[in-house]
């Protein structure tokens, strides 16, 4: 092979590894929220049914990036990736504050119970049921659902100078997702939301 040729697959090769690395950073759940998921289904065996997914939520991330992992519970595959709003009053484009308090319009974080499929103000939604006391027991009081928006989006993130737009709690997700996501969760799925304050 002549020089030439040895520096171009050289130069493809940087550019396949650099695209490889950008990709897993920013579409691989993080490996602390995901210890924390898998932890916390040891911990409730049987939990989720079989034929149902898990929906994690890492809030750690900013809006602008994408942070919201649908799961095969049984063998972790990734089944897809995506953006998700934050509460309004939870921070600009990173969550600072969580809450379980009806009004608060800020995000809940925990384990979710995913109920039945209903027709909301923005469409076909899943109800949510908190599993942790003290934590996120009020989402159905809060009326905390899985539901899409038109504001979460790439376009939002533009218009917003650089952060999704923000929801009155609830973890809203792309139009585009909506159908996959309520199919994979409904009538027994997980939900699962971390986030670790900032420092």
């Amino acid at each position: 092979m002549s020089g030439g040729r040895r520096a171009a697959l050289g130069l493809v090769l940087c550019l396949a590894t650099g695209v490889a690395l950008v990709w897993w950073t920013l579409f691989s759940p993080p490996a602390d929220a995901r210890s924390e998921l898998s932890a916390f289904l040891a911990a409730h065996p049987g939990l989720v049914p079989p034929g149902r997914a898990v929906f994690l939520i890492d809030l750690s991330r900013p809006s602008y990036l994408p942070r919201g992992y649908l799961l095969r519970p049984e063998t972790g595959e990734l089944l897809s990736v995506m953006h998700v709003a934050h509460g309004k009053e939870s921070g600009w484009a990173r969550v600072e504050h969580v809450s379980n308090v009806e009004g608060s319009h800020q995000s809940s974080i925990g384990a979710f119970a995913a109920a039945e499929v209903y027709e909301g103000s923005h469409g076909p939604t899943l109800r949510l049921h908190g599993l942790e006391p003290g934590v996120n027991d009020d989402a159905l009081a809060r009326a905390i659902v899985l539901h899409s928006a038109d504001y979460v989006s790439w376009r939002s993130i533009y218009d917003n100078g650089g952060r999704l737009g923000r929801s009155l709690g609830c973890p809203a997700v792309p139009h585009s997702e909506r159908a996959r996501l309520l199919d994979a969760l409904h009538d027994g799925g997980l939900v699962y939301v971390t986030w670790r304050a900032p420092t």
